[in-house]
């Protein structure tokens, strides 16, 4: 563990004293071990907020200015005392005796001091959240509470990744050393297999670390209590599945082949958190949904996801995806009445990278959850996130045509052909508008996105490509490269120019102090009602939207937005800070909150991109910090 704190370390300090990236195989060398393992501490330094880190073509680079470098470097002792904690916290969920405090100092090598003040504060408050205490009796230190919160705690350790916890399977080996992980997943998937139940790999490794943190618990003779609320959720929820008998068989099969192996009866409680695990952990096929769930929650689904992309001016959702999509919901509504948790590992990732994906699933979630009456959380709200971006990204069409010309000699003898082929296969994303000559070209140099030429010459246009008479694969590749650039670009021009409209000086805000961001907000929203832009449900609106999920959306800014509500004049109202604004879990330096009429919302998209991307570049972060006016400010916000 303090080889890792100094590796950390050193990987900071060389990032801050460096003028240009450093890729993984730099600092391998210089620290004398492989590029994953340094892929492994730059993953821990993002996660846990160590320091600004972002990945480029080029390497790592490190946002310089981030006051929390000097901190993190400076107090490594407090970044030590958080793995002491987690230690002792293993300690104390492992052994149902107890944990001394002079042994547990002995095996940090700490003082029995370092432990009473640095230590344990930290882990009575990480385990009040789950409803658990500490208690001492003698100088040995015990875990009190029950055994499911026990569990939960368990369970968010492992799927948390928390201090290297959990990433790999002979991660979980090390934490449950009686157990061979890998032989416990082959098991668990080949009976699923055999009763036709099918599990993807995820679900797959969320069900072993849950199986395992049962199995770990049984082995210390610690088991549930009798819950009747238990059985009669499990009885409804299996009644829901034409499949119930093939899940009580795998259940079976499962408790049977540990009972061989390990030697560990099941007791009924666990035998039935085992069921309702399987139940919400396996796939459907779409071709049997109507066995699964009726007609109705289907169409609540699809006029809910109409809403979404009304809202945020994306392609309708296709009747496949919207039958896939009602398979996820149906058992994330199911997880949420049994209590089951599903943590979501990626969430924070696809919250920072995919912004306005995101916001989606947080206003679809708000609209289910208001219609079934229940509440997500952050993690399911993660899962609903990555089923839009990858339907999007599969599916986006592009909107934008690109302007075309072509360089062809000898026009009548294949040009047409040429056009065909061009036109065949480009016909949504290109505009050919004009077919000459390489004397015209030399001539008069036309005006426009693409430029095609069958003849080599020299490169005059940023998306030039040229071209065989009979156009290949690799043509089309290098065609539509540049016409995915050229629609980029144009997005981004769009986003851009919306962005700076929304830009007015008398919105501009600097050095304004005050202790929380509920203060903050309404500090932006007086000033916007007082202008005629917002009316006053708009704040409220806000609020909301905060309360579901933060909208820090990266270490440096907060984007507070409506969820529903609409502005009367589309604006973007900014506070800049040089002293940390407190917002949720971050301490951020800007606030730009945006609000967003009927006749905008088509841009309302590509806008929060834009910011979100700007500040998740530190390069360019840096450069935003150092602004003083508003001109300086809008002048970067491209």
């Amino acid at each position: 563990m303090v080889k890792k704190d100094e590796n950390i370390k050193k990987i900071i300090e060389l990032l801050t004293n460096t003028n240009r990236p450093l890729s993984a195989f730099d600092l391998s060398h210089l620290l004398n071990t492989s590029t994953r393992t340094i892929r492994n501490y730059i993953t821990e330094i993002k996660a846990e907020d160590y320091a600004q880190v972002k990945s480029t073509h080029d390497g790592y680079i490190i946002n310089k200015k981030d006051a929390k470098i000097d901190n993190h470097l400076n107090t490594l002792e407090e970044d030590k005392n958080l793995n002491r904690s987690y230690t002792l916290l293993s300690n104390l969920l492992s052994s149902s005796e107890g944990v001394s405090i002079f042994d547990i100092a002995d095996e940090l090598a700490v003082s029995e001091s370092t432990i009473t003040n640095s230590v344990l504060p930290f882990v009575k408050a990480y385990i009040a959240k789950y409803d658990l205490q500490i208690k001492s009796s003698n100088y040995v230190l015990y875990i009190e509470g029950s055994e499911k919160n026990k569990r939960k705690l368990i369970g968010h350790l492992i799927t948390r990744n928390s201090y290297g916890y959990f990433s790999t399977l002979d991660s979980l080996e090390n934490l449950f050393p009686n157990f061979s992980a890998h032989d416990i997943q082959n098991d668990i998937y080949y009976i699923c297999q055999n009763c036709n139940l099918f599990l993807n790999n995820f679900a797959l490794n969320n069900l072993l670390a849950h199986i395992l943190v049962i199995f770990f618990r049984l082995q210390n003779h610690d088991v549930l209590n009798d819950t009747e609320d238990h059985i009669e959720s499990l009885q409804t929820l299996l009644d829901g599945f034409e499949q119930k008998e093939d899940i009580i068989h795998v259940g079976q099969k499962i408790a049977d082949n540990f009972k061989t192996k390990y030697d560990l009866d099941i007791p009924d409680e666990d035998f039935k958190q085992i069921l309702i695990l399987i139940a919400v952990s396996i796939d459907h096929s779409p071709a049997n949904i109507e066995s699964i769930m009726d007609a109705e929650f289907i169409e609540t689904i699809k006029e809910l996801l109409t809403q979404t992309s009304n809202r945020y001016n994306v392609p309708p959702f296709s009747e496949e995806f919207v039958l896939q999509f009602s398979i996820h919901m149906y058992q994330a509504r199911q997880r949420n009445a049994l209590n089951v948790s599903y943590p979501n590992p990626i969430a924070a990732q696809i919250k920072g990278e995919y912004a306005p994906i995101y916001d989606m699933a947080v206003f679809f979630c708000h609209r289910f959850s208001t219609h079934y009456q229940i509440k997500f959380s952050q993690d399911e709200i993660g899962f609903i996130a990555f089923h839009f971006g990858a339907y999007l990204e599969n599916n986006y069409q592009l909107k934008e045509k690109c302007n075309c010309v072509i360089i062809v000699e000898n026009y009548h003898s294949f040009a047409n052909q040429l056009i065909s082929q061009l036109q065949k296969r480009f016909n949504e994303n290109i505009i050919i508008s004009d077919v000459i000559s390489l004397n015209h070209y030399m001539l008069n140099r036309p005006v426009c996105d693409l430029l095609l030429t069958t003849i080599p010459i020299a490169k005059a246009y940023t998306h030039q490509v040229q071209i065989n008479p009979f156009i290949t694969k690799a043509n089309y590749e290098n065609i539509q490269k540049e016409i995915d650039l050229i629609v980029e670009e144009k997005e981004l021009k769009k986003a851009q120019d919306f962005l700076h409209s929304l830009l007015h000086e008398k919105l501009y805000f600097r050095n304004i102090n005050f202790n929380t961001k509920e203060e903050y907000i309404h500090f932006i929203g007086d000033q916007c009602q007082n202008l005629g832009y917002i009316n006053e449900d708009f704040i409220n609106d806000v609020m909301l939207r905060e309360k579901l999920s933060s909208t820090a959306f990266t270490d440096d800014v907060a984007i507070p937005h409506t969820i529903s509500q609409n502005a009367e004049k589309s604006f973007v109202c900014v506070v800049h800070n040089d002293t940390p604004i407190p917002w949720d879990h971050k301490n951020i330096h800007f606030i730009l909150m945006i609000g967003i009429n009927e006749q905008d919302m088509k841009y309302f998209k590509n806008a929060l991109d834009l910011i979100v991307n700007l500040f998740l570049s530190a390069e360019k972060t840096i450069e935003i910090m150092k602004t003083n006016t508003f001109d300086e400010f809008v002048k970067l916000m491209k």
